[in-house]
C-alpha cells in the first residue's frame, strides 16, 4: 500500500512546480523526527530528558565533555541531589567562565580536551568572538561551516579510559559529548569502558560538524553495538532508531542522540 502511495506521489508531485511544497514538507517532517529543534528549551527536549533519566538514580556519575560555560552541568546538578559531575572544557577563556559559574562540591572541572590520543592539539575559534560555543578541534568548522576567520589555542588532550581509571570510577551513568565534530574520537578514547559496559548511557549531538570530521552515523552505530539509539523529541520523550538505514540516519543536521546500554 505504502509503495503504491509513494509511486503515485512521485508521478504527481516530482515536478519543478512543486519544489517549494516538497521542501516545506521535508523540513517540517525533519522537525517531527526530532531534527533541527534547537530554537527553544522545550523543543530540544534535552533538559527534560536529563531530569527524567537522572532523577531516580543513586549517586550517579556524569562526565560532561565539552562543558562550555556549564549550562548542561547545571542541569545535571539540578536533576539529582546526589550526582557527581566531571566537566571538561579545553578553551582557556571558556574554562574560566565554567569554574566561575559553578561552585559545588559535587562538581569538578578540568581544562582539557578529550579525544582518542593524549597530547596537545590546536583548538580553533573565531578571531572576533574567541571563547564561543563553536570552538572545535577542526579548523573548517569555523572557516567553512560558520564562515569565520579562525584563530587557535594549543590545548591538552586526554583519553577518558585513563581518566576513569585514575579517578577510580566504577561506572559512568551518563557520558555527555558536545565537541563540535570530535564526538567519535572521544568515544574511541574510552573504548575499553564501552566494551566492558561501564558506560550506561551516552548523550551527543549529530550534525553538520560530522561532515567536517568525516564521521557518519554508521560509524557510531557500529561502534556502539551494545547500545540502543534514540532521538530526543520536544518535551524529553525518546524516539527509537530501531534499524540503521542511510536515508533515515545520515541526516547531517542538529539532533540530540541518546545511546542507552541494552
Amino acid at each position: 500500500m505504502l509503495s503504491s502511495i509513494y509511486k503515485i506521489y512521485g508521478y504527481l508531485f516530482a515536478k519543478p512546480i512543486f519544489r517549494k511544497l516538497n521542501m516545506f514538507l521535508y523540513q517540517i517532517s525533519l522537525r517531527g523526527l526530532g531534527i533541527l529543534n534547537y530554537q527553544a528549551e522545550y523543543l530540544t527536549g534535552e533538559k527534560a530528558w536529563l531530569k527524567n533519566y537522572l532523577k531516580d538514580k543513586r549517586n550517579p556519575i556524569v562526565l560532561d565533555v565539552g562543558a562550555n560555560v556549564g549550562n548542561y552541568s547545571k542541569d545535571i546538578l539540578m536533576s539529582n541531589d546526589n550526582v557527581k559531575v566531571f566537566a571538561f572544557e579545553p578553551h582557556p577563556t571558556t574554562f574560566q567562565k565554567l569554574v566561575s559559574n559553578i561552585n559545588e562540591k559535587s562538581f569538578k572541572a578540568f581544562n582539557f580536551g578529550v579525544g582518542d590520543v593524549e597530547g596537545k592539539l590546536e583548538l580553533f575559534d573565531y578571531d572576533t568572538k574567541d571563547g564561543s560555543s563553536h570552538a572545535s578541534l577542526y579548523r573548517d568548522v569555523i572557516k567553512d561551516l560558520h564562515k569565520g576567520n579562525p584563530i587557535s589555542h594549543t590545548v591538552d588532550i586526554i583519553k577518558l579510559d585513563e581518566f576513569i581509571l585514575n579517578e577510580n570510577l566504577d561506572e559512568i551513568d551518563l557520558l555527555k559529548i558536545d565537541t563540535e565534530g570530535n564526538e567519535f574520537k572521544v568515544l574511541i578514547g574510552c573504548i575499553d569502558h564501552l566494551k566492558s559496559k561501564k558506560i550506561k548511557a551516552i548523550h551527543m549531538e549529530f550534525n553538520e560538524m560530522n561532515i567536517i570530521s568525516k564521521v557518519s552515523f554508521k560509524d557510531f552505530w557500529d561502534l556502539l553495538e551494545d547500545y540502543d539509539f534514540y532521538r530526543i523529541l520536544p518535551g524529553g520523550s525518546l524516539m527509537p532508531i530501531k534499524n540503521y538505514a542511510p536515508i533515515n540516519c545520515e541526516i547531517y543536521a542538529f539532533q540530540n542522540i541518546v545511546a542507552i546500554l541494552k
